[in-house]
């Protein structure tokens, strides 16, 4: 079929739908009335009456320049064989053609030139009439009378069940729809209800037709026809790889010319009407939904071609044979044009209907969406008022006194704790002033707390005295915080009051206590200081005397008197060790110095070189890697160093007595590493060794006071730090010593306080 409307420009239509179907009821009503006024016609042919008005009515609104030259051609056939004489045939056709022109005139809202229309009829009626007279048409005409014929054919054919349309199944290459990713036209509609669309529109043509997203992907493709079908089997034949593959490739020459003229009705938002390159043509719609193109729908229209030349081009585009064309091409029906037009308008329609499918199902969605935000805003606050009523069951049973104040010093809620301390119930209290439980009224503390609610900064606690129903007066502590509204303005003022009445009996008792013992502290540290002097006096006079009892009269003392006499020194001596080791311990804090920056490394050297006797007699190898500058007592470091090396050459094996310390710095703490290869200790006295006086040994297995350990343990304490040992027995000790590098402060100022106390 030869066809004038442009190949790529959207096509316009012309009258809406609902005007069109209005002006052909009312031309058809009119002219059958008109017909039988004048008995032109017998009962019965109605139909065909009917047929000839739409006939008309469609040629003169087509934009098909061969319309009227053809519908001349079918009016003629239909009125001869109704009418069977010229002259009725001629009055008939007159008297439609001067209803069509009156019912033209008076119509309103046509959206097309009115003398277009006129003009268009004219020439219609003017030819039929030619047909009717029996003038002699030229070729061209006579084309296309027998081309009309065959359309008219087919609407016999069709009205008896026997067109040439094929099967609806699937194409051998598959369905397209699983290749679609965007999905949703497929999804909104669903493949029942697209194919159902589809089908309305292939009733008529029985070609083909295509759902595309506005990406392009497929949501449903039919190919009715067999031309249709075999265009497209053949060039997907030439397209390498599966489907996705094929698509891409460009080879797929059916697919890409519906892909195009899909994607150019996206694009434009207009329907376009354009070539396939299988031979006929595509009209294809946009769909919208609201204010957006989801997609397009497209319609196969059109007779294959006939001309040798063109079927020659597309036999070798498609790797077939001219024969097969042809056989193809012949078996496919032309359509008359007014098939074609209504079909197109079918289409306009299913794009409206799609369109309104998917922006229904996304309002549905929208209402689903805003259902389960509602129903999980609601979730939410569930737990939030339970919540809530559960910190008011909270408040309402607290002991606390809780309750809330306005700007203007109001009491606005009371809780039972409230009654309970102050006496005063909920209903004197609320809407009274909260200077009621004040009897002094506002002063200094209370105007500064006022100004610092206003400015939204009020103190977090504080302590002041209250006055209860009864007039007695109690200590409690307040705790503010503001109440604001939605513009983040102080509106109210919350306060919790808890009676410390108890608390501060508590403190008074624990501050006497404490006095109490500071003062038994100092008398007992003078004492200890007083005892060890007044000791060592007579302990040296006893230590001379023994000395004078062996030097002078051994020769007239008998082996046992010479033994009592160096017990005697022996017991002094011990007590003079004793009670330098007491006096050690004790002015651990008391007669501490300042902490100043000690280097370790010159500790230890000064240590090795005060034990050098010890260490040579014993032929110890004692090694010390990097130490580190720390913040310290140099003395009382001297002393922990010396204590420690000397008691692992005291607690020697039978080996060579090695003796190595190491340090490590991590997160501001040394840690001294005391290592030797002595005896060792059982593990259940790791903590024993460290208590005043406690010894493992007797003293003559290994002498001393059982002090030394417990010195080490004081120096560390008073630096902050801590001491620890780790061993087996029979394989050495690694006494671990850990003290901040730098001092704190409050370790500091508590080292200062203890020095002040002492002096």
């Amino acid at each position: 079929m030869l066809d004038s409307t442009s190949s790529t420009q959207p096509v316009e239509n012309s009258v809406s739908e609902h005007r069109r179907g209005v002006l052909d009821a009312t031309v058809t009503a009119s002219w059958l009335k008109k017909l039988k006024a004048k008995s032109i016609h017998s009962g019965g042919k109605e139909d065909l009456l009917e047929t000839i008005s739409q006939v008309f009515l469609d040629a003169i609104f087509s934009t098909d320049l061969r319309m009227p030259r053809d519908c001349a051609v079918v009016l003629c056939e239909l009125l001869e064989s109704i009418l069977f004489e010229s002259e009725p045939c001629l009055k008939a056709i007159s008297s439609l053609y001067s209803e069509v022109c009156k019912e033209v005139c008076t119509a309103d809202d046509l959206n097309i030139d009115t003398e277009v229309l006129l003009d268009r009829a004219t020439n219609l009626m003017t030819l039929t009439c030619m047909r009717i007279k029996g003038i002699p048409p030229s070729q061209d005409v006579e084309y296309g009378a027998r081309d009309a014929l065959n359309r008219i054919q087919w609407l016999l054919q069709k009205s008896l069940g026997t067109t040439d349309g094929d099967s609806r199944s699937q194409q051998p290459y598959g369905d397209l729809s699983l290749l679609n990713t965007n999905r949703v036209i497929l999804e909104a509609a669903g493949d029942s209800l697209l194919k159902e669309i589809l089908d309305d529109g292939l009733n008529l043509l029985e070609t083909s037709a295509a759902i595309l997203e506005s990406n392009g992907d497929c949501a449903l493709s039919i190919k009715a026809s067999q031309w249709c079908r075999f265009m497209d089997e053949k060039s997907r034949q030439l397209a390498p790889g599966d489907n996705q593959e094929a698509i891409k490739s460009g080879q797929w020459h059916c697919n890409q010319s519906c892909r195009e003229t899909a994607l150019a009705a996206v694009t434009s938002g207009m329907p376009v009407d354009q070539p396939c390159n299988g031979g006929i043509r595509i009209f294809a719609v946009p769909i919208k939904a609201g204010n957006d193109i989801v997609g397009s729908i497209n319609i196969g229209y059109g007779d294959p071609p006939k001309d040798e030349n063109v079927l020659g081009e597309l036999a070798q585009k498609y790797g077939t044979t001219k024969d097969e064309l042809v056989n193809q091409s012949q078996k496919y029906h032309s359509r008359p044009p007014f098939i074609i037009e209504q079909s197109k308008k079918r289409l306009l329609s299913a794009a409206h209907l799609i369109g309104e499918i998917v922006e229904r199902k996304r309002s549905k969605m929208e209402i689903q969406k805003l259902n389960s935000m509602l129903k999980e805003r609601i979730t939410e606050l569930e737990p939030a008022e339970r919540e809530r009523l559960k910190l008011a069951d909270i408040v309402e049973q607290s002991n606390d006194a809780i309750f809330s104040v306005d700007l203007e010093a109001r009491v606005m809620s009371w809780n039972k704790g409230a009654e309970k301390i102050y006496g005063y119930t909920p209903e004197e209290m609320v809407g009274n002033s909260i200077y009621k439980i004040s009897p002094k009224g506002p002063d200094a503390q209370t105007e500064e707390i006022k100004r610092l609610v206003e400015e939204g900064t009020p103190p977090q606690m504080f302590e002041t005295m209250h006055t209860r129903k009864d007039g007695v007066e109690i200590p409690v502590a307040l705790t503010i915080s503001c109440i604001r509204d939605e513009n983040e303005e102080t509106v109210e003022v919350s306060v919790i009051s808890r009676d410390i009445t108890e608390k501060k009996r508590s403190e008074e008792a624990l501050k006497k206590f404490s006095r109490d013992l500071e003062r038994s502290n100092n008398e007992l540290k003078q004492f200890a200081f007083a005892a060890a002097h007044d000791l060592q006096e007579p302990l040296r006079a006893m230590s001379n005397y023994s000395d004078l009892l062996t030097g002078r009269y051994a020769a007239m003392l008998d082996d046992r008197a010479v033994k009592y006499i160096n017990r005697i020194a022996e017991s002094s001596e011990r007590m003079q060790a004793l009670i330098q080791d007491l006096l050690h311990y004790s002015r651990v804090d008391t007669h501490g110095k300042p902490f100043t920056v000690v280097d370790l490394e010159e500790v230890f050297l000064s240590s090795t070189k005060n034990l050098r006797i010890a260490i040579e007699e014993s032929s110890a190898i004692v090694i010390a890697g990097k130490l580190p500058k720390i913040q310290a007592d140099r003395s009382q470091m001297l002393l922990l160093f010396q204590n420690l090396i000397s008691n692992a050459i005291k607690y020697r094996g039978k080996d060579t007595p090695e003796i190595s310390i190491d340090s490590k710095i991590e997160n501001g703490l040394i840690t001294l590493n005391f290592k030797d290869n002595g005896i060792g200790i059982e593990q259940e006295h790791f903590e024993r060794i460290f208590i005043i006086f406690q010894r493992l040994h007797t003293r003559d297995e290994y002498p001393g006071t059982g002090m030394g350990l417990a010195i080490c343990k004081r120096i560390v304490d008073r630096h902050g730090g801590a001491i620890w040992v780790d061993s087996q027995v029979g394989k050495g000790c690694n006494f671990f010593v850990q003290l901040p590098q730098v001092q704190t402060k409050e370790t500091t100022e508590e080292s200062s306080a203890h020095e002040h106390s002492a002096r």
